[in-house]
């Protein structure tokens, strides 16, 4: 049964425009290909299904940025292709696992990430709100190329960090040292808000917000520890980025214990564990790597920080 009633239309389409628009504002205006990508297969597949009509569909693509070489259209013309001839594609089961097992059979098993952007997109929507069941969603989700981290479909689903709740436990920890953070914990934290910056968790807005609740006398940024924003490493053919990540880290944090002799100085050790705590969190990093990436480094000598921000945000 499809959700077409207008009322359901109009309060779906307002949700998706406010996911979008938060979207934006963490990018400043200036969403990310990829991101915009999921987005547009995801509205595309609501439309495609009687979701939401023509109109608001036409106001959600509004809001995303163009995409080159987008793989959307492509995506509904399969309808009507497969369904110009068949008389058996009469369930939405039928319909879906025949156009997507044509596009890995078009791309001889090796498609394109733009297009398992889209279709995994696409699917997620459909599944987010009711048109086909989990069992179904699973099973063609089984057929398509793993995405790369971040994973913009991922995000979609769980929604960016909620900046407030950092702040709450942020001043929560000042409070319990009476207005005076230590600046080895001002660093801990520094550096976990970093991770989440970086892969697009929180805004730049809000991450700058947070910073200045941290006064430390150490620019983090001098350390030589942190990735450029938005400069997520891929493996062959855009996939397996996780694995890419953490190989580079664990080459970084060699590189350092090298260079000062297996002694890493305190505020290092520091915002290396926070840091990657926040990667591990935002699976950037599985939960495998980071245990070995921890492994490398030194343990932080008296009241470690990082545990206290595990505690505080995990309790």
């Amino acid at each position: 049964m499809f959700i077409n009633e207008a009322e359901f239309d109009y309060s779906i389409s307002e949700n998706l425009d406010c996911r979008i628009q938060d979207d934006l504002e963490v990018y400043e205006g200036h969403l990310p290909e990829r991101f915009s990508l999921a987005w547009k297969g995801y509205v595309t597949g609501l439309m495609e299904w009687q979701v939401i009509d023509l109109t608001n569909y036409k106001k959600l693509l509004s809001l995303l940025p163009v995409i080159a070489n987008d793989p959307v259209p492509d995506i509904l013309l399969s309808k009507e292709s497969l369904n110009a001839g068949s008389d058996h594609l009469d369930t939405p089961e039928a319909e879906l696992q025949a156009r997507l097992e044509k596009y890995i059979d078009a791309f001889s098993g090796n498609m394109p990430e733009s297009y398992a952007i889209a279709w995994n997109s696409y699917l997620g929507g459909l599944f987010e709100w009711g048109v086909i069941k989990s069992s179904l969603y699973r099973q063609l989700l089984s057929l398509l190329p793993e995405l790369s981290n971040p994973d913009p479909v991922l995000l979609i689903f769980i929604g960016r960090k909620d900046t407030y709740s950092f702040q709450e436990y942020i001043k929560d920890d000042i409070e319990a040292f009476k207005g005076n953070l230590p600046e080895r914990n001002a660093i801990a934290w520094k550096a976990y808000l970093r991770g989440f910056w970086e892969y697009g968790a929180i805004s730049t807005k809000g991450y700058q917000q947070l910073l200045e609740l941290l006064p430390t006398t150490i620019d983090l940024e001098k350390l030589n520890i942190f990735s450029e924003r938005g400069q997520t490493p891929k493996g062959p053919g855009g996939f397996g980025a996780s694995t890419q990540v953490s190989a580079e880290l664990h080459s970084r944090i060699q590189q350092q214990l090298n260079a000062f002799q297996g002694d890493l100085p305190e505020d290092y050790l520091i915002t290396w564990d926070a840091y990657l705590l926040s990667l591990q969190e935002w699976d950037v990093i599985d939960r495998s790597d980071y245990t070995q990436l921890v492994s490398l480094l030194p343990p932080i000598s008296g009241s470690d920080p990082v545990k206290r921000i595990a505690n505080a945000v995990y309790s």
